[in-house]
């Protein structure tokens, strides 16, 4: 969801998320930072997509900490990592993931997804 679509509209959202078609896999990810200030309202979120069988994505970027919440809401994940330039924190952050994951996995996780979207600027 854009980071203008805020928990004011989640009536909203969980009416569309409840019009899904079953039988087809969905992750859903939230970027407004409202979903995260408010812990009751962030754990309606994850328990109505766990109720629902929908991933939540875990959105790691090195300017928003909060959306890297790490509710697995199923026994698969969706990680977006963005990394930052490929600055010296990305490898470390990366090295973190590879640990989470494996931890992740011998407990029983059985898919997990992972997007990385880095910017790496030549120079001339």
């Amino acid at each position: 969801m854009s980071e203008k679509y805020s928990p004011v509209k989640k009536d909203n959202l969980f009416k569309y998320l409840e019009s899904l078609p079953k039988g087809l896999q969905f992750f859903l990810e939230v970027r407004h930072p409202d979903w995260f200030n408010d812990k009751a309202l962030e754990n309606e979120l994850f328990t109505t997509l766990k109720s629902l069988c929908i991933g939540a994505v875990i959105t790691d970027t090195a300017a928003r900490r909060d959306c890297a919440h790490m509710y697995l809401t199923l026994n698969k994940t969706f990680i977006r990592y963005v990394g930052n330039s490929l600055h010296y924190t990305d490898y470390a952050r990366i090295d973190e993931w590879i640990n989470r994951i494996q931890f992740w996995l011998d407990n029983g996780l059985e898919e997990t997804y992972f997007l990385c979207i880095t910017k790496h600027y030549l120079r001339n």
